[in-house]
């Protein structure tokens, strides 16, 4: 389920788009969700009916928070970390100066200064509780929100996560298509996406 609501309490119930697993990879194609300034989505990224991650922007800027010990891959300011394509999302995941935490600016104007999420789009990594374990995910997000572009927006574009606890998973990663539907939405994803990126600046699968 995602829900998509404005500060006034009022929600918006936005479909959850189409779900493909193979293995360990459980890879969600949402309809793109697109946040105008004072906007929020709440995702459920496992579909087991709760809110894991929660997507708001203000003037200026944008944020993420993990939900019922859910936590986004950060750098200290915090901000959440900009991962390659096909980087490995699991415990492995430990550079100097960056942590798992609960809450990350993807735009932003406060503290140390300014961050900017590149306007192209860009993976970030996330973790979801799993008792004393956890469930590694990536989701793909674009947004032109920021100090210098309070008008813009910030748009989710999918997601997946490894259920498998404690096993890694490539920023990217979807389940190897099995069948010509599943082929064809995984086509009709990237079409999507590409139509939005800069034709140079874009991470492609």
């Amino acid at each position: 389920m995602t829900q998509c609501r404005d500060w006034t309490g009022a929600a918006l119930f936005v479909s959850a788009g189409a779900t493909l697993a193979s293995g360990g990879i459980v890879y969600t194609d949402i309809p793109d969700i697109t946040l105008l300034e004072g906007e929020v989505a709440d995702l459920d990224v496992d579909g087991d009916g709760g809110v894991d991650i929660t997507m708001q922007t203000y003037v200026g800027g944008s944020e993420i928070y993990g939900r019922f010990g859910a936590e986004i891959y950060c750098d200290s300011y915090p901000a959440a970390a900009i991962i390659e394509s096909g980087s490995p999302i699991g415990s492995s995941l430990s550079d100097p100066g960056f942590l798992w935490f609960n809450f990350g600016a993807i735009d932003a104007n406060f503290g140390k200064g300014t961050y900017d999420w590149p306007d192209h789009g860009a993976y970030l990594a996330f973790r979801l509780d799993a008792g004393d374990d956890w469930r590694y995910g990536w989701m793909f997000v674009a947004s032109t929100i920021n100090p210098s572009n309070p008008g813009g927006a910030l748009t989710i574009f999918d997601f997946a996560f490894e259920s498998t606890p404690n096993e890694s998973i490539l920023a990217g990663a979807v389940p190897a298509p099995g069948t010509l539907g599943a082929l064809a939405l995984g086509a009709a994803a990237l079409a999507r996406r590409g139509q939005r990126m800069h034709p140079q600046k874009g991470v492609y699968r």
